[in-house]
């Protein structure tokens, strides 16, 4: 089977090994062609990924050497959907580049702090201090849901 970028495929999970990249889940798809999943982000009560279960995974990456990296599809968030979030305070982060970006920080329906772009200068001064904001869902990667704040 060739695979996609970005394109979700339904895989069985059959098995759990530890291997070079560390704990991983065996997969294997309709054809019974069988690929290996990092666990250390899923493996956890929000997902609760089991030997036998049915899953769909999104190709997240392909690296120059073909290794394929999947992202299991997450348990509540989707891409594009539109939520309403506790904003917990602003914060700085850094881009694969070493650029400083100025982000907000909130919190999901877990309890885990998720990072969102701001909409325009004025939600980064020191004034700005919701206590909700709305945002849609940009990207899930390792587990981590990223968001663009979108409040009027």
């Amino acid at each position: 089977m060739i695979f996609v970028l970005n394109k979700a495929y339904k895989f069985k999970i059959i098995n759990k090994i530890s291997d070079v990249f560390g704990p991983s889940f065996v997969l294997q798809d309709i054809l019974e062609n069988k690929l290996i999943m990092t666990s250390v982000y899923y493996d956890n009560e929000i997902y609760n990924l089991k030997i036998g279960m049915e899953i769909t995974c999104y190709v997240d990456k392909i690296n120059c050497n073909g290794r394929i990296f999947l992202e299991p599809e997450h348990p509540y968030y989707k891409i594009g959907d539109i939520h309403t979030f506790p904003f917990i305070r602003k914060s700085k982060r850094y881009d694969k580049d070493g650029n400083e970006t100025d982000v907000l920080i909130v919190k999901d329906i877990y309890g885990n702090e998720c990072t969102a772009l701001p909409k325009d200068k004025n939600q980064l001064l020191d004034t700005y201090s919701p206590e909700n904001i709305e945002c849609k869902v940009i990207k899930i990667k390792k587990s981590q849901v990223y968001l663009a704040n979108i409040s009027k």
